[in-house]
């Protein structure tokens, strides 16, 4: 009787320990989001994606393949695959930055969409060290100030671009601009344009 009894400890505690590796083991079939009706259980679309399926109630949007965070890139150049930057906008490339009158306060920017689309907003941020630490940011007004302002490319005056005003006298400023379009779009900044205001006048 003894021994049955150790077996059947013995047993239990193999049960026991892989019920435990189990637990923390096996993937949860509960993680994804879920409602009284449905619950989504993957969020991959295997070899072919989708582009949009939509109801009157939701949407999806998908993309081809798995890769979300890997990139490959060069020194110039860098892909970024995955749904994340399949949404973002591309790149600007430099702005147009000049100091076209020899003005002492003021410099003029014109925003480089490059093949953006027309939804697309723009912020542009602006620095006196190339962006080591000096960042400032152009307002609405076309001042300068610490939070990004995001605007069209018409409301930056397209082509035609816009002064940035209140700047210090001989000094030399790097301007560069990042796109984002809708919620959670923000792409990365580009490379940077430098102009410089003139010494003031003795």
């Amino acid at each position: 009787m003894t021994n049955d009894l150790r077996k059947l400890r013995g047993t239990y505690k193999i049960f026991a320990v892989i019920l435990i590796i189990s637990l923390f083991f096996t993937p949860c079939a509960l993680a994804g989001p879920s409602s009284t009706t449905y619950q989504l259980i993957d969020y991959g679309f295997g070899a072919g994606g989708t582009v949009n399926s939509s109801s009157t109630n939701y949407a999806v949007q998908g993309t081809l393949g798995e890769i979300e965070m890997a990139s490959m890139s060069s020194t110039n150049y860098m892909v970024w695959p995955g749904l994340t930057y399949t949404l973002q906008p591309n790149v600007p490339p430099a702005p147009t930055f000049t100091n076209p009158s020899s003005n002492y306060n003021k410099l003029h920017i014109v925003i480089n969409q490059g093949t953006n689309s027309t939804d697309v907003t723009y912020a542009i941020a602006i620095s006196t060290d190339n962006f080591a630490s000096d960042i400032k940011y152009l307002q609405a007004d076309t001042t300068l100030g610490t939070n990004p302002v995001w605007q069209s490319y018409a409301a930056w005056n397209s082509a035609t671009g816009v002064d940035v005003i209140g700047l210090t006298a001989g000094t030399t400023y790097y301007a560069r601009a990042a796109a984002s379009r809708g919620t959670f779009t923000q792409g990365a900044y580009g490379p940077a344009a430098t102009a410089a205001t003139v010494p003031a006048a003795a």
